[in-house]
């Protein structure tokens, strides 16, 4: 009898050491599983990868035309000249008595080039009226001038006298300068006159309104409207 009760107590702790190591080597290895759960690092790959980059704002910076930057222009730009044409005058001096056989005339012909000219020295800054809300430059200059050139070396000189004249006449440098001065005076009336006006005038526009839309066109202000007005000289 006692012996079979010591075979069953045996048995009994051969099942509960079995169910102890059991039950340690499960601690174990869930241990060791939570441990290698915790190191590994797991990332989430978008389908789609977004590729960071600097964001251009789609806002376009607006420009603003200065008058500055529009008169340097045009200081620096060759545009003085508009027209250039040929012109000649003669001035009659006379000595004589009359006409006939006591006539003494002698007439000198001047000859040289009428220029229309801008006179770049007028164009400053209050040339221009600047409206960056409505985008428009207004330019306000004076009509081109004339210059007259007379060419030394092409001035004719001519005698008309009578049978009994026997002098000619010889203008002093005084009198000849007053007639090379007189000769170019008349000869700017004359290129006063209408008929060159609206010529001059539209292309003079012409050349401004050019100047001006480059300036635009380097600027980056080509949705300006330009505007030209001559004033009186």
């Amino acid at each position: 009898m006692l012996k079979r009760s010591v075979t069953i107590l045996k048995i009994i702790l051969s099942t509960i050491l079995k169910i102890v190591l059991v039950a340690t080597l499960l601690s174990i290895v869930i241990f060791i599983g939570v441990k290698v759960s915790k190191g590994i690092t797991t990332k989430s790959v978008p389908t789609n990868p977004v590729v960071i980059s600097q964001v251009k704002s789609n806002i376009v910076e607006e420009k603003v035309l200065h008058k500055e930057t529009i008169v340097s222009k045009f200081k620096n730009t060759d545009i003085r000249q508009i027209m250039q044409t040929t012109v000649s005058h003669p001035i009659i001096i006379s000595e004589g008595n009359g006409e006939g056989w006591f006539k003494n005339d002698k007439i000198i012909s001047y000859n040289g080039i009428g220029k229309f000219l801008i006179d770049k020295s007028k164009i400053t800054s209050d040339s221009f009226v600047i409206d960056n809300t409505n985008k428009t430059i207004t330019m306000f200059t004076s009509k081109p001038v004339i210059e007259v050139e007379l060419f030394e070396e092409k001035t004719q000189f001519q005698d008309d006298k009578g049978k009994l004249v026997f002098w000619d006449i010889t203008p002093t440098p005084e009198e000849s300068e007053k007639y090379r001065y007189d000769a170019k005076e008349i000869i700017k009336t004359e290129l006063s006159n209408v008929k060159y006006d609206d010529y001059i005038i539209s292309r003079a526009k012409e050349v401004l309104e050019s100047i001006l839309k480059e300036t635009l066109i380097e600027e980056n202000c080509t949705d300006y409207t330009v505007n030209i007005n001559f004033v009186v000289n």
